[in-house]
């Protein structure tokens, strides 16, 4: 079915009470393109606290700007609760908005500018400033982009590791459709209630780049990611991070194919990404950090780019050695799918 041009925000939502009332204000109060209708649609994954009637009461009392729609995903997990985002809205542009984001008042007419004038990009990404409940972490700068905070390129760019924030990811539906209707089903299925397993929107914009999209990050796309004090923790950082390593060696069997995909040499490359070559290089490169933590305790405390370099590498080995058969199977699922660009 196709579906006019348009833009179809979704935020999924799980016991997000506490938060919803900034963010649809901001919402409520972005400046709409003139020739292109907007619609929201907010999907309960299986809340228990009064997520769906706050929602309701707070866009009542900004005056309803455009259309509201509330839709319930029983099954935990954001890519099952963002999929019935998908399948209920009705326009050709999708923005995933968190309960957390505060878009910029200009942010969906930059959005209409950037689809029209880039017709073969996919999906755009933009700038994530933090906003704090409380004291900003004197640790955070370098870790924001694991709180989906900060930049991705330089400027108007593809972002380095092929990859856009879900927070304020925008997509082109045509893109998606076709990924999906050449039988592309998604290996992560992202946060799921508390676990914080993450990196279901990498793992989309790389299936899109390998399908012969473009990938954009767009600095003037901006929006605060208001981070609440429960998550501004060293033992909540170090909970986050362990779940976002678990994605990477998902992760690298893309990565191995978009360098196939850009000339690479495909003899050095092969090596490179096999799985013999890969549990070397991270299990030398884990007992080096293992050793540079014995030999410097002070490198084991708060704040430790070395310390969460070990626990991210040390998970990415496990994997390996653990998961070889799935690696490989990955890296030959890819080659034969049918949504890759040949």
């Amino acid at each position: 079915m196709s579906h006019p041009n348009g833009i179809s925000i979704i935020m999924c939502c799980y016991n997000s009470k506490p938060l919803l009332e900034q963010t649809m204000l901001h919402l409520a109060t972005v400046n709409l393109p003139e020739v292109w209708p907007v619609e929201l649609i907010i999907v309960d994954n299986a809340s228990t606290d009064d997520t769906q009637k706050l929602a309701a009461s707070h866009w009542k009392n900004a005056g309803e700007p455009f259309p509201l729609e509330i839709h319930n995903e029983p099954k935990q997990g954001l890519i099952y609760a963002r999929q019935r985002g998908l399948d209920v809205s009705h326009f050709e542009f999708i923005l995933f908005v968190d309960d957390d984001n505060w878009i910029a008042a200009d942010y969906l007419t930059r959005l209409h500018q950037l689809f029209t004038k880039h017709p073969t990009v996919a999906a755009f990404g933009g700038l994530n400033t933090p906003v704090f409940e409380s004291e900003k972490p004197f640790w955070f700068d370098t870790f924001q982009r694991s709180y989906a905070a900060g930049r991705l390129a330089d400027g108007f760019d593809e972002p380095r590791e092929i990859g856009l924030f879900g927070a304020g990811l925008s997509i082109r539906r045509t893109a998606l459709n076709e990924l999906h209707q050449a039988d592309f089903k998604s290996m992560l299925v992202g946060r799921t209630g508390k676990a914080l397993s993450s990196g279901e929107d990498y793992e989309l914009c790389k299936a899109l780049k390998l399908a012969g999209w473009q990938i954009i990050f767009a600095p003037t796309l901006n929006l605060k990611h208001f981070i609440t004090a429960r998550r501004l923790n060293w033992e909540y950082f170090g909970k986050l991070n362990r779940g976002i390593s678990q994605s990477i060696i998902v992760f690298l069997a893309y990565e191995y194919w978009i360098e196939i995909h850009r000339g690479a040499n495909p003899f050095w490359t092969a090596i490179k990404y096999s799985w013999l070559f890969l549990l070397i290089k991270k299990g030398v490169k884990s007992w080096l950090l293992k050793m540079s933590l014995i030999i410097n305790p002070e490198l084991s405390k708060e704040a430790s780019a070395v310390l969460i370099d070990y626990e991210r590498t040390k998970v990415v080995v496990n994997h390996l050695l653990y998961n070889r058969k799935k690696y490989i199977e990955l890296k030959k699922g890819i080659k034969n799918a049918t949504w890759r660009k040949r």
